[in-house]
């Protein structure tokens, strides 16, 4: 990483955020965007090992929140999406 500065964005609640991945290299990309200004932040060369990491890392972490109702519908949608793709796999 060669940026040493430190930058804060606040009030992102009308934004989006896309994270996509290469199949035919190793690289991936998060992109911020804003819905209101379409300004967007794009960080891109990241290892896909490196965002499947901070996936399962969001996941894990929202598994403890099991007193939050809207972690709960998470966990459980997102295990409703795995299983339905491992069914088209099989």
């Amino acid at each position: 990483m060669k940026l040493s500065t430190v930058r804060t964005y606040s009030n992102l609640a009308a934004c989006t955020l896309d994270l996509s991945s290469s199949s035919y290299r190793d690289s991936s990309q998060i992109v911020l965007r804003d819905t209101n200004s379409d300004d967007k932040l794009e960080l891109e060369g990241i290892t896909n090992a490196v965002l499947r990491g901070a996936v399962l890392s969001y996941v894990s972490y929202m598994q403890y929140r099991k007193d939050d109702a809207s972690a709960r519908e998470f966990i459980q949608k997102l295990s409703d999406e795995l299983a339905k793709d491992q069914e088209k796999a099989s």
